[in-house]
């Protein structure tokens, strides 16, 4: 079987790579036309890590975030828990005042009972 020539399309590569490069002529430090490539992070500073080990990790994060917003949660359900009782306890006041008042209308109220409810209810508005 005789050996062919040579042809011009088979010294072209058979994919396509792109090299970028940036020269800088203004930096004074550096030799006047050399090349600089950009940096890039090395194998060796990331550890490879299993798919074992990053389902580990991943599963900590999530376990991470859920615990935070589960606390988050509670935290707010427990304000609004004490912001209920504090409103029920306000409206049961309210009632009471508006009882005694009622009960001060009544002119055969004795007096000292007048002075019992009128105590009653300065002491009740004022906390």
């Amino acid at each position: 079987m005789p050996i062919s020539p040579a042809k011009p399309d088979d010294f072209k590569p058979k994919s396509s790579t792109t090299v970028s490069a940036h020269i800088d002529l203004a930096d004074s430090d550096s030799e006047e036309g050399t090349i600089k490539t950009p940096s890039r992070p090395s194998s060796a500073s990331k550890p490879v890590l299993s798919q074992s080990q990053r389902l580990r990790n991943q599963a900590q994060e999530t376990t991470t975030v859920l615990t935070s917003y589960l606390a988050q949660k509670a935290s707010l359900d427990q304000k609004r828990v004490e912001q209920k009782d504090k409103r029920l306890e306000m409206q049961d006041l309210n009632a009471k005042v508006e009882r005694a008042e009622k009960l001060l209308a009544d002119p055969s109220l004795p007096m000292d009972k007048r002075q019992q409810l009128q105590d009653f209810i300065l002491s009740t508005i004022l906390t």
